[in-house]
């Protein structure tokens, strides 16, 4: 698809300290974001995260991801990758999710 095509706008930068863009027209605007947070978990919804070493954690009670011009995304949940209708509608439960687990004598070492 983009076989002869190039890349040359490419822009590195820390996530703490956000990023700034020039505004279109001649302006002269400059625009700054400094929280990327929504950007990273829209691009965590479409699996292009990348370097997963270089994410941090975020909490939240609700979420919602959605994605612009997009109807559907690929998601991968607990080993499996399932199409999914958008938006993603993530919500932390109200209880918690209680586990069985075997007894201290029977647990196996983890290195």
């Amino acid at each position: 698809k983009f076989r002869d095509g190039s890349l040359t706008d490419a822009k590195t930068i820390l996530m703490a300290g956000g990023l700034s863009w020039a505004m279109g027209g001649d302006s002269g605007r400059t625009r700054s974001e400094t929280d990327l947070m929504p950007w990273r978990a829209a691009r965590g919804a479409i699996g292009r995260l990348g370097d997963a070493e270089n994410i941090d954690s975020f909490t939240f009670q609700h979420l919602k991801v959605a994605v612009r011009n997009k109807r559907h995304v690929k998601v991968g949940t607990d080993g499996e990758i399932v199409r999914m209708t958008l938006p993603l509608l993530f919500s932390v439960a109200d209880t918690p999710l209680l586990l069985m687990v075997p007894a201290p004598a029977d647990r196996a070492e983890v290195a």
